[in-house]
């Protein structure tokens, strides 16, 4: 028979820890901020329940302490259930010094990591028994090497309360009204101050008929957000990973990838071109320019998002292979939809999506495209040859605004609002 093991904890840091909450609870609260470790880290119930009332108490504004701790715990009934009031003495004599709080903070951290793991490790066993056929490993393998990278992240925000959520909520919108957009910032006025920028967990839609420059638009937020040092993760079914770069290298260093391609060097300027070569490079971009069907493009995002990416890029969403027989292009548009919907809410990150057209203007294949979008933004053709019409079909935390004309730039990498591109707001 098989002795059951005890999960890794330490009771005398998880202890400590009630002490200097007890001795100096702003200290201590603050320590367990700045290391962000969860309240789920805390083992033993009884501590754990110490530490949710003394962050709670401070978030309103109230004194923690001895006295004021067993109040609001026996208000509550939890006082019983912890040990009583000596259960706080005894953390106070178990404590060596309040300076030490965060050698015990980290010890606290250490032991959830490990137990952490021990949890992955065993849903990835039970994922592993219960795969039907070979198309569900990726879909295993990627998720469990997504839960070992993003371990921090991932459980602490698992266990926010309702008042951690709207506290990080209201700390948004404060550095919103600082920088100027909520969400991470493209570079184009209609974005980010028309939508917001790009939100966490929000779907992108940029859609356009052949020749509407959507991958030059996508292309470029990618450079604009990546030259902010913002990881950008990007599936390019359309174009290699050759042509990314080099269109990228090219704009980077404003050259026409036209003149480039057609071998014309009185039109450009290799040596600056090479000479912009490893600076291009340091640009925190990751690209694949692999075939990818549903299960794949979730591993393949999940694997972005451990390495950091805060905006995940799909261009584009009919390029997809089919994984499984679907009776239509509608049901399956619908769970191409509902993938990448999934995607940005699992793994809290902005995905944009570039989309072709039907011939009356709506996304092709499916309305889903459309209802999920957290907002459309479509592109056509202006007039004169260099002009770009934009027209935001959906913006799901306001009114539909006038995005204005985009211009491409002499060189055709890159497209630069005109002066009336202020949206209104």
């Amino acid at each position: 028979m098989t002795e059951a093991r005890i999960p890794p904890y330490s009771e005398e840091a998880e202890h400590a820890i009630v002490g200097c909450i007890v001795v100096d609870a702003e200290t201590a609260l603050g320590i367990l901020a700045e290391l962000k470790v969860p309240q789920g880290a805390f083992h033993i119930p009884a501590v754990r329940t110490i530490v949710e009332c003394a962050t709670l108490m401070q978030s309103t504004g109230r004194v923690v302490d001895a006295t004021t701790l067993t109040v609001a715990l026996r208000g509550s009934g939890k006082l019983d259930a912890i040990g009583g009031a000596r259960f706080l003495d005894a953390g106070v004599d178990s404590m060596g010094s309040v300076a030490h709080c965060q050698y015990y903070a980290e010890i606290v951290l250490d032991k959830w990591h490990l137990r952490e793991i021990i949890r992955i490790a065993r849903d990835a066993e039970a994922a592993a028994y219960e795969s039907a056929d070979a198309d569900q490993t990726e879909e295993v393998r990627s998720l469990a090497e997504f839960n070992m990278a993003s371990l921090d992240g991932t459980a602490a925000r698992r266990k926010r309360t309702p008042t951690q959520i709207m506290t990080d909520q209201a700390a948004m919108w404060r550095k919103a009204s600082e920088v100027g957009c909520a969400g991470l910032p493209t570079g184009f006025r209609f974005f980010d101050k028309g939508l917001g920028g790009l939100l966490d967990s929000g779907i992108y839609y940029i859609s356009g008929k052949a020749g509407s420059c959507k991958t030059t638009l996508v292309r470029q937020i990618i450079r604009n957000v990546a030259m902010r040092g913002i990881p950008v993760g990007a599936f390019s079914l359309e174009q290699t990973e050759d042509q990314l770069w080099g269109s990228i290298l090219a704009t980077q260093t404003r050259q026409s990838v036209y003149w480039l391609n057609a071998g014309n060097r009185f039109k450009v300027n290799l040596d600056i071109l090479e000479a912009g070569i490893e600076q291009t490079a340091t640009l925190p971009i990751h690209i694949d320019d692999r075939p990818h069907t549903l299960s794949t493009v979730w591993g393949g995002a999940r694997r972005m998002v451990a390495k950091g990416c805060r905006l995940i890029v799909l261009d584009y969403i009919q390029r997809l292979s089919q994984d499984r027989k679907y009776s239509g292009i509608e049901e399956w548009m619908t769970a191409c939809s509902g993938t990448m919907t999934s995607i940005a809410k699992t793994l809290h990150v902005p995905v944009m999506v570039v989309s072709a057209l039907n011939n009356d203007d709506q996304l092709r294949g499916s309305r889903m495209l459309d209802y999920d979008a957290w907002a459309h933004v479509r592109l056509e053709k202006g007039k004169g040859d260099r002009v770009v019409k934009v027209h935001v079909e959906k913006q799901r935390f306001g009114p539909i605004c006038d995005g204005g004309d985009l211009e491409l730039d002499l060189n055709g990498n890159e497209l630069m609002e005109v002066d009336n591109a202020e949206p209104e707001r």
